[in-house]
């Protein structure tokens, strides 16, 4: 990357900030670890997941620009290198945690899909719904695609209109003398996605790979105006590019589960299990100094 900074050095300001544009979506676009997260977190959505994208790339701009500071402040002694491979192993163990969390969020509502599944095979096989049932079912779908048949929620005991994978409930527990509400363990709570997608963003703006393609360009132009020109762009097509992945993951797998819950838990089991996979092979490139070979 020495090579593409001595480059830069001699080209003009758009030029400059084309290249980081570029860069970012290289970075973003070839980096498995990035995409793992949102593909769990936007899994069965919609389009509006681009927002969580685009908080995924704003903390991974925040991370990328801490990393800038710290080595300009010590005059470029610091090294990002060995930073960011214990940042690496870190994000390694958090795509495994988010795996698990997502495994284990989705695997709860496998009972009442299988139980909805049998319910809806024995219906068909007996043949006993009238036209009428039949058209108060679709119109129930319409209006509730994700929900499961009310018999199933008299049985479990829940609202009719309540998803699998709901909602906060609005009694949650707040913290801070109140102030705020605490994020809860459903990996659907809009409030906890939000706070996920930046974590995890900040997490990888901190570990090695972003600082190679966002961080050393930028310290090498030696000009300030240049510098900077390099790394918003770099950081603005790194959020821009993980709200648009997010948004077309979410969009076409949320028009897939709104066929039907298997669909949901399958889906949510798929995402989850990427990020798992993913995951370990990030630590074990880690712990055996292959990443930066592979994905360097």
């Amino acid at each position: 990357m020495t090579t593409v900074g001595d480059q830069l050095v001699w080209q003009s300001v758009p030029k400059i900030a084309l290249t980081g544009m570029l860069m970012g979506v290289v970075h973003v676009l070839t980096g498995p670890d990035h995409l793992s997260a949102l593909i769990v977190l936007s899994a069965g959505s919609s389009w509006r997941s681009c927002q969580l994208g685009m908080r995924w790339g704003v903390g991974h701009s925040v991370g990328l620009i801490v990393v800038t500071a710290i080595f300009l402040a010590l005059h470029k002694r610091f090294d990002v290198d060995k930073f960011g491979n214990y940042c690496d192993f870190g994000v390694g163990i958090l795509m495994i945690a988010l795996g698990l969390w997502g495994f284990g969020n989705y695997w709860k509502i496998r009972p009442a899909v299988e139980s909805t599944s049998a319910l809806k095979n024995k219906e068909q096989q007996a043949g006993t719904r009238s036209q009428l049932e039949l058209e108060a079912q679709a119109q129930q779908q319409h209006h509730h695609p994700h929900t499961l048949s009310s018999v199933l929620r008299a049985r479990d005991g829940r609202p009719e209109e309540e998803p699998l994978l709901g909602p906060t409930e609005p009694d949650a527990k707040r913290m801070c003398c109140g102030l705020f509400r605490r994020p809860q363990a459903n990996i659907k709570d809009a409030k906890t996605q939000r706070i996920t997608a930046f974590m995890y963003g900040i997490a990888h703006g901190l570990a090695g790979t972003g600082g190679v393609l966002g961080v050393m360009p930028a310290v090498i132009l030696n000009d300030w105006i240049k510098s900077w020109a390099y790394l918003l762009s770099f950081c603005a097509a790194s959020i821009l590019t993980m709200g648009a992945f997010a948004a077309t993951y979410g969009e076409l797998t949320g028009r897939l589960v709104g066929r039907s819950d298997v669909l949901l838990f399958r889906v949510g089991i798929f995402s989850s299990c990427i990020s798992l996979v993913v995951g370990v092979m990030w630590v074990v490139l880690v712990a055996t100094g292959k990443l930066d070979d592979i994905f360097g």
